[in-house]
């Protein structure tokens, strides 16, 4: 890839040859280096990329980032060569991915941390707090909890102290959290074009692919949704306030999250989902004996994936917006961006409810093959 000559279809098809030396099992990577070999980030000095860069590279078309101690590496032409899988990167991309490298002892064999160097393209930037200090009210939920220990919440009253790059690290673990949760969730639907048996061809929909598909719907929204819309935010809501706005009341965000979840497109919704769950047992065993219910029924899964896949997205979007306040107000974010972060987490409720009305709103799909 580095040579003046080369095009892009040369370097897919030297892809497509590794790929296939891989699924042979006939690759071996030796690498004969040190730490910091002579093509690496480091020896000629660093880009550096802010966290709100990294959360967008965690798809096919944006390419698959990771942050390891404090280094930006450009993982998507690694993926096919990965001996534990692609689905490993993937889960981890648009991450600090540092405690899952570490927990394989990666970190301890210089050969692997040689060949990673290979696809080093930078480094994060360290953002500067300075000394500021500010104050915040611990959701009801979480007073006396572990999980509020766990946030870095020593006070043990409703009242907490925490310092601005404390406010920051809370932000940038919700947000990794919420990048978690679209890796999951991108991971799983993927499957839908995948071969699972040997009767079951690529992009082929079948009875066992259909009911693992709805089971991803199921842990995203049963599971997931609790993760992120939950005390995590409630907390994060909070601490935003205590900097930011002493004027919005702080049951504000968890009282317009509860009663959308509660609304009439909310019930809605599930019931639409409970009626396709239902539709697949009523099936015929395979596509092919019945085209036009398996075709019927495939719309209205493809529309449960889109919408999972673009609440995912909007919001990920939406506290971007944050990331990108204390990125560049830094030190001074509360008095100049204070209202930038408010409105990124005000803004959750109105993805919830687009949500809602996307999976309610009657289906424009056109009928794929089978």
């Amino acid at each position: 890839r580095y040579l003046p000559a080369s095009t892009t279809d040369n370097a897919e098809a030297v892809n497509h040859f590794f790929r296939q030396m891989v699924a042979q099992g006939r690759l071996m990577l030796d690498v004969f280096t040190t730490f910091a070999p002579s093509a690496a980030a480091s020896v000629h000095g660093f880009t550096r990329f802010d966290a709100s860069e990294l959360i967008n590279h965690n798809s096919h078309e944006q390419g698959y980032w990771t942050v390891i101690q404090g280094n930006v590496y450009d993982m998507t032409e690694f993926m096919y060569l990965h001996p534990g899988g692609e689905r490993l990167l993937i889960a981890t991309a648009g991450l600090d991915s540092t405690r899952s490298y570490e927990k394989a002892e990666h970190h301890l064999n210089s050969e692997v941390h040689a060949l990673l160097d290979l696809y080093k393209i930078g480094a994060i930037r360290r953002l500067d707090f300075k000394d500021q200090w500010g104050i915040a009210v611990k959701p009801k939920s979480l007073i006396g909890t572990t999980a509020a220990l766990q946030n870095g919440d020593r006070d043990a009253g409703a009242i907490f102290y925490l310092s601005l790059h404390d406010f920051y690290r809370h932000w940038i673990r919700f947000v990794y959290k919420v990048v978690e949760v679209e890796n999951s969730l991108n991971n799983n639907y993927s499957m839908r074009d995948r071969s699972i048996t040997r009767h079951d061809g690529l992009g082929r929909l079948s009875k066992l692919k259909a009911h693992l598909l709805l089971e991803s719907h199921a842990i995203f929204y049963s599971g997931s949704w609790g993760d992120i819309l939950g005390p995590t935010l409630e907390m994060l809501w909070n601490i935003t306030l205590g900097f930011c706005s002493h004027e919005t009341s702080i049951a504000k965000l968890p009282r317009d999250i509860a009663t959308i979840r509660a609304s009439k497109q909310a019930r809605q919704t599930e019931a639409f989902v409970a009626d396709t769950v239902d539709r697949l047992q009523r099936l015929a065993p395979t596509p092919d004996e019945d085209p036009a219910g398996w075709a019927e029924f495939d719309r209205a899964l493809q529309k449960i994936e889109r919408c999972d896949r673009a609440f995912i997205a909007a919001l990920k979007a939406t506290l971007r917006e944050g990331l990108l306040a204390f990125e560049q107000y830094e030190d001074q974010v509360v008095e100049r961006g204070g209202e930038q972060l408010v409105q990124a987490l005000a803004r959750i409720p109105a993805v919830i409810e687009h949500y809602y009305a996307d999976m309610v709103e009657p289906s424009l799909l056109k009928e794929v093959a089978l």
